[in-house]
């Protein structure tokens, strides 16, 4: 089994504790503080678009990659925090990394006992380290996950709830943007602010 396999399997897993052993709160939380954890990405990019029902408009030009990463998310009591991360992401074009640092987002009640997390439309940024686009940046439009947190924030599992269209834009040759439909998740533990650094 695969890495990405096996996170999927334990985010899974604890997503599936939190709600069996009635640790994920009632209410909306609100969590403050440094969370850091491991997730997975995967992706369908099409050129041409998506239909109302998330599938490639020309299949041909579509493709897919995945990957995971670490992540850093700073959460603070107002609804507003920042997310760090170092992604690794292979496809059938090749294989690249990326990170970014501080990206800001705000945080509000998804009505499910969670939170959603949204970045706005050209916040949510980063640069490519290595691979065919190396030394650009890019810029997410739409980027959301949802959030479920263990009783006493002892952990926090963020997880895409439902397909949507998001386009991402590059700052070189072939800008974009690019439409893409992507699912995330990531497990994430408190850790000192310091180690954050």
């Amino acid at each position: 089994m695969n890495r990405s396999a096996v996170l999927l399997l334990a985010a899974t897993g604890l997503f599936a504790w939190l709600l069996a052993s009635g640790s994920a709160v009632a209410a909306s939380p609100k969590p403050n503080g440094t969370y850091g954890g491991v997730g997975t990405l995967a992706c369908v990019t099409a050129a041409g678009g998506f239909d109302a029902n998330f599938q490639p408009n020309t299949p041909a030009n579509a493709s897919t990659s995945t990957g995971n990463g670490l992540a850093v998310y700073t959460f603070k009591k107002n609804g507003t925090g920042t997310v760090s991360f170092n992604n690794v992401t292979v496809g059938l074009a090749g294989g690249s990394s990326s990170h970014g640092t501080n990206v800001p987002f705000t945080y509000t009640s998804n009505g499910h006992g969670g939170l959603t997390l949204t970045a706005g439309s050209s916040t949510f940024t980063g640069t490519i380290d290595t691979g065919p686009r190396a030394g650009q940046t890019f810029t997410i439009d739409n980027w959301t996950v949802d959030a479920y947190i263990a009783q006493g924030n002892k952990a926090i599992v963020t997880a895409t709830a439902a397909p949507f269209v998001e386009n991402i834009t590059f700052s070189g040759t072939n800008p974009g943007p690019f439409p893409r439909i992507c699912a995330r998740e990531t497990t994430l533990m408190p850790i000192p602010p310091s180690a954050a650094k």
